[in-house]
Protein backbone atom coordinates (compact mmCIF):
# COMPACT_ATOMS: atom_id res chain seq x y z
CA UNK A 1 0.00 0.00 0.00
CA UNK A 2 1.43 3.37 -0.99
CA UNK A 3 1.40 6.20 1.52
CA UNK A 4 -1.27 8.89 0.98
CA UNK A 5 -0.14 12.10 -0.69
CA UNK A 6 -0.75 14.15 2.43
CA UNK A 7 1.67 12.15 4.61
CA UNK A 8 4.92 14.00 5.29
CA UNK A 9 7.51 11.24 5.20
CA UNK A 10 10.18 13.54 6.60
CA UNK A 11 8.12 13.79 9.79
CA UNK A 12 6.95 10.16 9.74
CA UNK A 13 9.74 8.16 8.06
CA UNK A 14 8.68 4.71 9.16
CA UNK A 15 7.93 1.65 7.03
CA UNK A 16 4.34 0.43 7.13
CA UNK A 17 3.13 -3.00 8.21
CA UNK A 18 -0.44 -4.31 8.12
CA UNK A 19 -2.37 -7.03 9.94
CA UNK A 20 -5.88 -8.18 9.03
CA UNK A 21 -8.03 -8.44 12.16
CA UNK A 22 -11.04 -9.72 10.20
CA UNK A 23 -12.97 -6.46 10.24
CA UNK A 24 -10.20 -4.71 8.33
CA UNK A 25 -6.48 -4.16 8.11
CA UNK A 26 -4.65 -2.49 10.97
CA UNK A 27 -1.63 -0.41 10.04
CA UNK A 28 1.30 -0.46 12.44
CA UNK A 29 4.90 0.62 12.76
CA UNK A 30 7.42 -2.01 13.87
CA UNK A 31 10.97 -0.63 13.94
CA UNK A 32 14.22 -1.04 15.87
CA UNK A 33 15.67 -3.82 18.00
CA UNK A 34 15.92 -4.35 21.72
CA UNK A 35 13.42 -4.25 24.61
CA UNK A 36 9.91 -3.87 23.21
CA UNK A 37 7.77 -0.74 23.61
CA UNK A 38 4.12 -0.68 22.46
CA UNK A 39 2.41 2.70 21.96
CA UNK A 40 -1.40 2.96 21.83
CA UNK A 41 -3.15 6.17 20.76
CA UNK A 42 -6.69 7.48 21.22
CA UNK A 43 -8.99 9.69 19.13
CA UNK A 44 -8.70 11.32 16.63
CA UNK A 45 -4.97 10.66 16.68
CA UNK A 46 -2.89 7.79 15.33
CA UNK A 47 0.71 6.59 15.51
CA UNK A 48 1.78 9.97 14.06
CA UNK A 49 1.24 11.31 17.59
CA UNK A 50 4.21 9.25 18.79
CA UNK A 51 6.52 9.97 15.84
CA UNK A 52 9.23 11.68 17.91
CA UNK A 53 9.23 8.93 20.53
CA UNK A 54 9.36 6.26 17.83
CA UNK A 55 12.29 7.95 16.14
CA UNK A 56 14.20 8.23 19.42
CA UNK A 57 13.39 4.86 20.97
CA UNK A 58 14.05 2.79 17.85
CA UNK A 59 17.77 3.45 18.34
CA UNK A 60 17.85 0.87 21.16
CA UNK A 61 14.30 -0.54 21.44
CA UNK A 62 11.87 -2.41 19.24
CA UNK A 63 8.98 0.04 18.90
CA UNK A 64 5.49 -1.06 17.87
CA UNK A 65 2.86 1.61 17.24
CA UNK A 66 -0.48 0.50 15.76
CA UNK A 67 -3.16 2.66 14.22
CA UNK A 68 -6.43 1.50 15.72
CA UNK A 69 -8.94 0.30 13.14
CA UNK A 70 -10.71 3.33 11.67
CA UNK A 71 -7.80 5.71 12.39
CA UNK A 72 -4.63 6.87 10.70
CA UNK A 73 -3.50 4.57 7.89
CA UNK A 74 -5.70 1.64 8.96
CA UNK A 75 -8.88 0.60 7.15
CA UNK A 76 -12.03 2.51 8.09
CA UNK A 77 -15.00 0.13 8.20
CA UNK A 78 -18.39 1.62 9.02
CA UNK A 79 -19.33 -0.97 11.63
CA UNK A 80 -19.34 -1.52 15.39
CA UNK A 81 -15.97 -3.22 14.92
CA UNK A 82 -14.34 0.18 15.46
CA UNK A 83 -16.05 0.86 18.83
CA UNK A 84 -13.63 1.01 21.81
CA UNK A 85 -14.41 -2.40 23.37
CA UNK A 86 -13.92 -4.09 20.01
CA UNK A 87 -10.67 -2.18 19.51
CA UNK A 88 -9.29 -3.94 22.57
CA UNK A 89 -9.92 -7.28 20.83
CA UNK A 90 -8.18 -6.07 17.67
CA UNK A 91 -5.17 -4.88 19.65
CA UNK A 92 -4.95 -8.24 21.41
CA UNK A 93 -5.09 -10.01 18.04
CA UNK A 94 -2.21 -7.89 16.73
CA UNK A 95 -0.07 -8.42 19.83
CA UNK A 96 -0.77 -12.16 19.76
CA UNK A 97 0.23 -12.20 16.09
CA UNK A 98 3.53 -10.47 16.91
CA UNK A 99 4.26 -13.10 19.61
CA UNK A 100 5.79 -10.61 22.03
CA UNK A 101 7.32 -11.80 25.28
CA UNK A 102 7.45 -8.81 27.59
CA UNK A 103 7.09 -5.13 26.80
CA UNK A 104 6.54 -1.61 28.07
CA UNK A 105 3.02 -0.35 27.31
CA UNK A 106 2.45 3.36 26.66
CA UNK A 107 -1.14 4.61 26.41
CA UNK A 108 -2.91 7.92 25.84
CA UNK A 109 -6.58 8.99 25.76
CA UNK A 110 -8.77 6.05 24.60
CA UNK A 111 -5.55 4.07 24.35
CA UNK A 112 -5.88 3.80 28.13
CA UNK A 113 -8.90 1.51 28.39
CA UNK A 114 -8.02 -0.19 25.09
CA UNK A 115 -4.40 -0.92 25.95
CA UNK A 116 -4.89 -1.52 29.67
CA UNK A 117 -7.55 -4.10 28.86
CA UNK A 118 -4.71 -6.16 27.42
CA UNK A 119 -2.51 -5.49 30.45
CA UNK A 120 -5.26 -6.64 32.82
CA UNK A 121 -5.54 -9.94 30.97
CA UNK A 122 -1.78 -10.40 30.54
CA UNK A 123 -0.04 -8.64 33.45
CA UNK A 124 2.85 -11.10 33.28
CA UNK A 125 3.77 -9.65 29.86
CA UNK A 126 3.97 -6.03 30.97
CA UNK A 127 7.35 -4.72 32.17
CA UNK A 128 6.24 -1.13 32.70
CA UNK A 129 3.26 1.13 32.11
CA UNK A 130 3.35 4.73 30.91
CA UNK A 131 0.08 6.67 31.06
CA UNK A 132 -0.53 10.06 29.44
CA UNK A 133 -3.82 11.92 30.05
CA UNK A 134 -6.09 8.90 30.02
CA UNK A 135 -8.69 7.05 32.08
CA UNK A 136 -10.24 3.61 32.68
CA UNK A 137 -13.51 4.20 34.55
CA UNK A 138 -17.04 5.49 33.80
CA UNK A 139 -16.79 9.25 33.31
CA UNK A 140 -18.73 11.40 35.72
CA UNK A 141 -18.29 14.88 34.23
CA UNK A 142 -21.77 16.22 33.42
CA UNK A 143 -20.69 18.19 30.34
CA UNK A 144 -18.84 15.18 28.93
CA UNK A 145 -21.81 12.89 29.49
CA UNK A 146 -24.23 15.36 27.91
CA UNK A 147 -22.02 15.85 24.86
CA UNK A 148 -21.48 12.11 24.41
CA UNK A 149 -25.21 11.42 24.62
CA UNK A 150 -25.90 14.17 22.08
CA UNK A 151 -23.37 12.74 19.63
CA UNK A 152 -25.05 9.38 20.02
CA UNK A 153 -28.23 10.81 18.46
CA UNK A 154 -28.91 10.96 14.73
CA UNK A 155 -28.35 14.74 14.71
CA UNK A 156 -25.21 14.40 16.79
CA UNK A 157 -23.83 11.80 14.43
CA UNK A 158 -24.49 14.07 11.45
CA UNK A 159 -22.71 16.99 13.15
CA UNK A 160 -19.74 14.82 14.14
CA UNK A 161 -19.21 13.19 10.78
CA UNK A 162 -20.11 16.04 8.40
CA UNK A 163 -18.07 18.64 10.30
CA UNK A 164 -15.11 16.34 10.95
CA UNK A 165 -15.76 17.45 14.51
CA UNK A 166 -13.10 15.44 16.31
CA UNK A 167 -9.93 16.73 14.60
CA UNK A 168 -11.36 20.09 13.49
CA UNK A 169 -13.02 21.20 16.72
CA UNK A 170 -12.23 18.91 19.65
CA UNK A 171 -8.49 18.55 19.13
CA UNK A 172 -7.72 22.30 19.15
CA UNK A 173 -10.02 22.74 22.16
CA UNK A 174 -8.12 20.12 24.16
CA UNK A 175 -4.62 21.43 23.50
CA UNK A 176 -3.17 24.33 25.46
CA UNK A 177 -0.60 25.10 22.76
CA UNK A 178 -1.78 25.48 19.19
CA UNK A 179 -0.81 22.81 16.70
CA UNK A 180 0.93 23.99 13.56
CA UNK A 181 -1.16 23.83 10.39
CA UNK A 182 1.08 21.07 9.04
CA UNK A 183 0.73 18.90 12.16
CA UNK A 184 -3.00 19.57 12.50
CA UNK A 185 -3.49 18.47 8.89
CA UNK A 186 -2.08 15.03 9.76
CA UNK A 187 -4.98 14.53 12.18
CA UNK A 188 -7.60 15.93 9.79
CA UNK A 189 -6.71 14.23 6.52
CA UNK A 190 -7.14 10.59 7.57
CA UNK A 191 -10.87 11.47 7.63
CA UNK A 192 -11.61 13.16 4.27
CA UNK A 193 -15.31 12.19 4.03
CA UNK A 194 -18.21 11.54 6.42
CA UNK A 195 -17.95 7.80 5.72
CA UNK A 196 -14.34 7.73 6.96
CA UNK A 197 -15.28 9.40 10.28
CA UNK A 198 -17.23 6.50 11.71
CA UNK A 199 -14.60 5.50 14.29
CA UNK A 200 -14.14 8.98 15.83
CA UNK A 201 -17.92 9.28 16.05
CA UNK A 202 -18.25 5.91 17.81
CA UNK A 203 -15.53 6.93 20.25
CA UNK A 204 -17.45 10.13 21.04
CA UNK A 205 -20.66 8.13 21.51
CA UNK A 206 -18.89 5.61 23.71
CA UNK A 207 -17.43 8.10 26.15
CA UNK A 208 -20.57 7.10 28.04
CA UNK A 209 -21.98 4.43 25.75
CA UNK A 210 -19.39 1.93 26.98
CA UNK A 211 -19.80 2.69 30.71
CA UNK A 212 -20.28 -1.00 31.59
CA UNK A 213 -17.00 -1.88 29.88
CA UNK A 214 -15.08 0.89 31.66
CA UNK A 215 -16.61 -0.17 34.98
CA UNK A 216 -15.55 -3.77 34.43
CA UNK A 217 -11.99 -2.67 33.69
CA UNK A 218 -11.82 -0.44 36.75
CA UNK A 219 -13.10 -3.23 38.98
CA UNK A 220 -10.02 -5.22 37.92
CA UNK A 221 -7.58 -2.35 38.49
CA UNK A 222 -5.69 -4.08 41.31
CA UNK A 223 -4.25 -6.39 38.66
CA UNK A 224 -2.12 -3.44 37.49
CA UNK A 225 -1.06 -2.11 40.88
CA UNK A 226 2.28 -3.93 41.09
CA UNK A 227 3.48 -2.94 37.60
CA UNK A 228 6.05 -0.10 37.63
CA UNK A 229 4.33 2.96 36.22
CA UNK A 230 5.16 6.42 34.93
CA UNK A 231 2.44 9.09 34.79
CA UNK A 232 3.03 11.90 32.29
CA UNK A 233 0.36 14.57 32.47
CA UNK A 234 -0.58 17.81 30.77
CA UNK A 235 -2.04 19.92 33.58
CA UNK A 236 -4.19 22.09 31.28
CA UNK A 237 -6.19 19.20 29.84
CA UNK A 238 -9.91 20.12 30.13
CA UNK A 239 -10.90 16.49 29.61
CA UNK A 240 -8.53 14.51 31.83
CA UNK A 241 -6.91 16.93 34.24
CA UNK A 242 -5.36 16.62 37.66
CA UNK A 243 -8.42 14.85 39.10
CA UNK A 244 -7.84 11.92 36.74
CA UNK A 245 -4.13 11.98 37.53
CA UNK A 246 -4.89 11.75 41.27
CA UNK A 247 -7.01 8.67 40.68
CA UNK A 248 -4.11 6.97 38.91
CA UNK A 249 -1.70 8.03 41.65
CA UNK A 250 -3.96 6.40 44.23
CA UNK A 251 -3.74 3.14 42.27
CA UNK A 252 -0.02 3.31 41.46
CA UNK A 253 1.24 4.43 44.86
CA UNK A 254 4.92 4.23 43.89
CA UNK A 255 4.53 5.59 40.37
CA UNK A 256 6.84 8.26 39.06
CA UNK A 257 4.88 11.36 38.04
CA UNK A 258 5.89 14.18 35.73
CA UNK A 259 3.40 16.94 35.06
CA UNK A 260 3.64 19.59 32.37
CA UNK A 261 2.07 22.87 33.57
CA UNK A 262 1.77 24.39 30.10
CA UNK A 263 0.48 21.32 28.24
CA UNK A 264 -3.09 20.25 27.58
CA UNK A 265 -4.35 16.90 26.33
CA UNK A 266 -1.48 16.18 23.91
CA UNK A 267 1.85 16.38 25.78
CA UNK A 268 3.45 14.40 22.93
CA UNK A 269 2.72 17.36 20.60
CA UNK A 270 2.88 20.25 23.05
CA UNK A 271 6.01 19.41 25.07
CA UNK A 272 7.64 16.57 23.09
CA UNK A 273 11.17 17.12 24.38
CA UNK A 274 10.07 17.00 28.03
CA UNK A 275 8.04 13.84 27.39
CA UNK A 276 11.02 12.22 25.71
CA UNK A 277 13.39 13.07 28.58
CA UNK A 278 10.99 11.74 31.22
CA UNK A 279 10.34 8.54 29.29
CA UNK A 280 14.04 7.92 28.67
CA UNK A 281 14.78 8.33 32.37
CA UNK A 282 12.04 5.84 33.26
CA UNK A 283 13.14 3.24 30.73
Amino acid sequence: MTAPDWLDRSAYPFPSSFFDVGAGRMHYVDVGKGPVVVLVHGTPTWSFLYRRLIDDLRQDHRVIAPDLLGFGLSDKPQTEAVAPPQQAHHLRALLDHLKLDRFTLIVHDFGGPIGLSYALNHPEEIDRLVLLNTWMWPLENTATRWASRFFGTRLGRWVYTHWNFSPDVMLPALTNQALSAEVHAHYQRPFPTPDTRHAPWLFARDLVGADDWYASLWEQRDGLRSIPALLLWGEQDPGFGLEALARWQALFETAETKTFPDAGHLPQEEVPDAVQVALRSFL
